[in-house]
């Protein structure tokens, strides 16, 4: 099994001058259901590895689970697509 703390303590030692080092590992949780049958729809934990992009794909996967279609952030700005009502 890879030792990420051995690595990252291999790593360190090459660059000879750490003022202060913050080390720590997180469990990250992910649903056991996908949640249609039940209709409890759970987004995974995030870590301090997680960014926009993962959440943000994490969110359009609960809101196709839920709705059944995919999320279209498409927006067209042409004028012959826009409407009085938006």
């Amino acid at each position: 099994m890879f030792c990420l703390v051995s690595f990252a303590d291999f790593s360190l030692r090459l660059t000879k001058l750490v003022l202060c080092r913050f080390f720590w590992v997180t469990d990250l949780y992910v649903p056991r259901e996908d949640g249609r049958a039940d209709n409890v729809f759970i987004c995974e934990s995030l870590d301090a590895t997680s960014h926009f992009e993962t959440a943000t794909a994490d969110i359009m996967a609960v809101y196709e689970r839920v709705t059944g279609n995919k999320l279209d952030l498409v927006v067209s700005a042409e004028p012959k697509d826009l409407s009085s009502d938006q």
